[in-house]
């Protein structure tokens, strides 16, 4: 019984409530077949200070009939706007890289911790060009996890 209570005082803790809060569903991005590029757009609008994880998915839902590319941006401000893309290793080097691949399912991810200071938002945009007369389509899937 002394076990139970003490789980449960540990448990409503401000501690371990401000532990791992996921925001609400509405501040995920789920978005399906997208084609155009994505102005920057809030994920959490106004952001408490802390360390959060982002995490995202593109994937191209339809081939363009000639060529095509898709880049997703994340954006944060930690005391000066930051931003980070998908990174791809080519030679040892670690450059930007945007899925250029043109295949129906080609999916480009990534997770990265950031800081943000009080009151900022998380943001993301996405950069799309797409050749031939049918267009690329594409998904998006992005979350937000407050570590801290």
């Amino acid at each position: 019984m002394k076990r139970l209570l003490l789980l449960i005082a540990l448990l409503a803790s401000p501690l371990v409530a401000q532990m791992h809060q996921r925001f609400p569903a509405a501040a995920d991005v789920t978005l399906i077949n997208q084609s155009a590029s994505i102005a920057t757009t809030n994920i959490v609008g106004t952001a408490p200070a802390g360390i959060y994880n982002v995490c995202w998915i593109q994937q191209i839902t339809r081939a363009a009939s000639v060529s095509s590319s898709l880049l997703t941006t994340i954006g944060w401000n930690n005391g000066s706007p930051k931003t980070s893309t998908l990174f791809s290793v080519n030679g040892g080097a670690l450059g930007v890289v945007a899925d250029i691949s043109n295949l129906l399912n080609s999916t480009g991810s990534n997770c990265m911790m950031i800081f943000s200071a009080d009151g900022q938002p998380i943001t993301y945009t996405t950069t799309y060009a797409s050749v031939g007369g049918t267009t690329m389509q594409y998904g998006l899937f992005i979350t937000v996890e407050r570590l801290q």
